[in-house]
């Protein structure tokens, strides 16, 4: 599948990437949705989290889902591996072997 480079009209995508890769709660919430939106089968996010984002993050991931939803797309479309990457090094879980 071909992956769409993120428009610069897409700020707020950029902007919850970055959050994403922090270390408060918030980004780990971010990250769970974020990646839930890029591999569903993989990842899965607990909605409840949503309740505890600030306003403003909360607007821009129901922004991402409307976005996403209205254009027939996931999140695959619009952001590559290398740009989930350091999320994934993050938050995917590690096998000890």
């Amino acid at each position: 599948m071909e992956t769409l480079s993120i428009r610069p009209g897409e700020l707020w995508l950029k902007q919850l990437l970055g959050i994403a890769q922090g270390y408060s709660g918030g980004s780990r919430r971010i990250a769970s949705v974020l990646l839930s939106l890029w591999s569903g089968d993989s990842f899965k996010c607990d909605l409840q989290d949503l309740l505890y984002l600030d306003s403003d993050r909360l607007q821009q991931i129901l922004t991402l889902i409307a976005y996403l939803h209205g254009r027939g797309l996931q999140l695959d479309c619009l952001v590559s591996q290398e740009e989930m990457n350091p999320i994934l090094d993050r938050y995917q879980p590690r096998v000890e072997g």
